[in-house]
């Protein structure tokens, strides 16, 4: 056996021995070529939902703007909240205290008025015992002034009587 046959004999016999390692090779190399190319989708898909993200991130951004304007809001309303509060603590300390003047003020002219209303029937009584004896007397001269009346006119009838006698 000459060399050339050697090598060629060794050739084949390399060749049936890594036969099956060479088809093992093939099969993992196509196993690995579809799963670059699934890879490759999901990278496609990964780039889709980064630009996807990317799109929230500014929705997010603004978002977080608009809630930063709401908070500025809310604490302006919250601290006008604040001051309307000590204006009607204000306002209901000066009511009360109104009230309470209010109330001394009253007692004080109810005893006030108390001693003036007696004082007042008092006078009253008086003057009705007066505007009594007013009346009788009133009475009293009516009576007087009918007779007085009917004497004046019997002496006007005398003197008339006494002038044609004469």
């Amino acid at each position: 056996m000459d060399e050339k046959q050697f090598l060629n004999a060794i050739q084949t016999m390399i060749q049936t021995e890594l036969r099956p390692v060479n088809d093992k090779l093939a099969e993992h190399t196509n196993i690995l070529k579809e799963h670059t190319s699934i890879l490759k989708e999901h990278t496609s898909i990964l780039k889709e939902h980064t630009s996807m993200l990317k799109g929230h991130e500014g929705i997010l951004k603004e978002h977080k703007g608009i809630l930063k304007e709401l908070q500025t809001g809310q604490n302006k309303h919250s601290i006008q909240l604040e001051h309307i509060n000590k204006k009607l603590d204000t306002l209901v300390e000066g009511q009360q205290a109104h009230t309470e003047q209010n109330q001394r003020q009253f007692k004080e002219l109810e005893k006030n008025m108390s001693g003036k209303i007696d004082v007042t029937q008092l006078a009253v009584k008086d003057i009705s015992k007066d505007v009594k004896y007013i009346k009788v007397t009133t009475d009293g001269l009516e009576e007087e002034s009918k007779k007085l009346g009917v004497v004046t006119g019997q002496n006007c009838l005398e003197i008339e009587y006494l002038k044609k006698i004469k």
